[in-house]
């Protein structure tokens, strides 16, 4: 009975313990405590004692929410993802984050208000737009953006837990009641309409001067 009383002591206390990444806390019977992502019953997961799977921490956790890989990164430089409707450069910039195993938010950019707020970060309205930190990235180019989170301290491979997945895009800035009686203002440059409006054009045919024209 003593031993039974002392074990489930031990339970508890490492229920109390267990890292917010773990998907499965097990106790062996000699009351060891291991984790993971194996439900009860699978090969190599022995359980007596399971603790119910905890969810994997969103971009806006606190950093002991975070496997610790990930802590310091995260609370020193977040990650921020600009987007815009109808952009796939920003569909690619999605993939690399989440093949690189980055936790990071969403913001969307598609009212005026939203718009002020993209050109206030000071680098420009080209989406996608990547927020490492202060550091603003424009324009989708893998290299840089890598060697930007490479320097930010963020894994190689990814840390995140099973089953991470980010957050909903939100709006990168609240609409206010004006805007919505407002005329639209011209919406974020994709990444391949600044490219083409960067392609030199062709001269213009001189226009007459007033000594040419006739009456």
């Amino acid at each position: 009975m003593r031993h039974l009383r002392a074990l489930s002591t031990a339970i508890a206390i490492a229920a109390c313990a267990a890292p917010a990444w773990a998907l499965y806390k097990v106790v062996d019977a000699n009351g060891r405590v291991t984790y993971t992502d194996r439900p009860p019953g699978t090969e190599g997961a022995q359980q007596t004692a399971v603790v119910r799977p905890v969810a994997p921490p969103t971009a806006a956790a606190t950093d002991a929410a975070w496997p610790f890989a990930l802590r310091e990164p995260v609370r020193r430089y977040p990650v921020t993802l600009y987007t815009a409707a109808d952009c796939p450069p920003c569909e690619a910039a999605r993939r690399l984050l989440q093949q690189r195993g980055i936790p990071y938010t969403e913001k969307t950019v598609k009212t005026d208000s939203d718009a002020r707020a993209f050109d206030q970060l000071g680098a420009g309205r080209m989406v996608p737009g990547l927020g490492v930190g202060s550091r603003q990235l424009r324009g989708l180019d893998e290299a840089q953006w890598i060697s930007y989170l490479d320097a930010a301290g963020y894994p190689a491979a990814s840390a995140l837990p099973p089953g991470w997945k980010p957050p909903p895009a939100t709006p990168l800035a609240p609409a206010p009641k004006a805007d919505l009686a407002a005329l639209p203002s011209a919406p974020p440059l994709t990444q391949d309409a600044q490219q083409a409006r960067s392609r030199p054009r062709p001269a213009a045919a001189p226009s007459p001067s007033a000594t040419t024209l006739r009456f």
